[in-house]
């Protein structure tokens, strides 16, 4: 099997799988840019997702927290993308979501997409419940 979609023990990292972390920490950290673009815009948010923050340097960061803590709920791949971003960065989390798990899951590609190709082996994620239909 030629396709970069599975990695052998000896080779380097497949391009796809660092393009998926990649895409998913940049994910995570539009709720940064989003929260951050303006204080207008901060206020529609939090009127959005019903929270309160004050407009200072402390409140804002608290208000990101509460406003990724709102939006996390709606958007399952959204909470895997933050698990994903805020795992590499850091050694531990205060905040844990026991419904992510960290595995090692492989299952066959139903439809190529990049480097893989329908049978190839593709990582998979859950968040506990599947995303993806069983093959």
């Amino acid at each position: 099997m030629n396709s970069m979609s599975v990695w052998k023990d000896n080779e380097a990292a497949p391009e796809p799988l660092f393009h998926a972390f990649n895409t998913a920490i940049t994910v995570w950290h539009v709720t940064d840019w989003l929260w951050h673009y303006s204080p207008e815009l901060r206020i529609k948010l939090a009127t959005k997702f019903q929270f309160v923050f004050e407009e200072s340097p402390t409140g804002i960061k608290r208000g990101l927290e509460k406003f990724q803590d709102a939006i996390v709920p709606h958007c399952d791949a959204l909470g895997v993308c933050r698990e994903i971003a805020t795992g590499s960065k850091h050694m531990w989390k205060n905040k844990v979501d026991p419904n992510i798990k960290a595995q090692a899951v492989w299952a066959k590609a139903i439809d190529g997409a990049g480097f893989a190709r329908p049978g190839d082996q593709v990582r998979i994620a859950t968040r506990g419940k599947q995303l993806w239909p069983a093959s």
